[in-house]
């Protein structure tokens, strides 16, 4: 019986030296048996950060239909909230520009190029209003299209609060339609179409 217990204490032994060496390993991120994903680091509600501008975005539009559109600090995301998506890693569901969906690569996310939810180009758009020239207020329409160069980021940096730190940057092409007070749509002829292009900082407010 003896040769028995000692035995049984000598494989415990061994069973909790091997749950340690696990635990330790999962403190420095390897051979972790943990449910979490690259996405994790993504999903959640990313505020703008509004120092020292407005916007680091600008809308260029050489159209002269749209001139008035040249604005230098276009801000279209107060606020980026990234969720789970199905077709690709994450979907952005703030509802400042519905709805774009993106591809994590390390700590880089990206719009996918055709967009696998829809099969075409990917793109967002929003509402807007213009003032004519007869000063009535007519609607309009802003269609966001993502290039390539186009990426959410995440910085490695915390701001002063603890908060992580990632950036939006590159350029999308713009497609801007409106109706004049006849109700003719006007649409942008340029090539290459207008575009959107700068970078702007966010901080994390929530997370999964």
């Amino acid at each position: 019986m003896r040769t028995q217990d000692g035995s049984r204490r000598q494989t415990t032994y061994r069973t909790s030296l091997a749950m340690l060496a696990l635990a330790a390993a999962c403190t420095t991120g390897a051979a972790c048996g943990s449910d979490s994903s690259p996405t994790d680091a993504f999903v959640g509600r990313w505020i703008k950060v509004f120092e020292p501008a407005a916007s680091g975005f600008g809308l260029v539009c050489t159209d002269a239909n749209f001139s008035d559109y040249n604005i230098s600090d276009l801000l279209i995301w107060t606020s980026i909230e990234f969720e789970h998506g199905v077709a690709t890693d994450l979907i952005e569901t703030s509802g400042n520009c519905p709805i774009l969906n993106w591809d994590i690569n390390g700590k880089t996310a990206t719009v996918p190029n055709p967009d696998p939810v829809i099969d075409d180009l990917p793109a967002c758009g929003f509402d807007i209003n213009y003032q004519d020239a007869a000063q009535q207020i007519l609607p309009g329409l802003v269609v966001i299209q993502p290039t390539a160069s186009f990426k959410f980021t995440l910085t490695g940096k915390k701001n002063a609060s603890g908060a992580p730190l990632a950036e939006l940057n590159g350029t999308a092409d713009v497609d801007i339609l409106k109706l004049d007070a006849t109700g003719t749509t006007i649409v942008s002829q340029t090539n290459p179409p207008c575009s959107y292009a700068g970078t702007d900082t966010y901080f994390r407010l929530t997370q999964p």
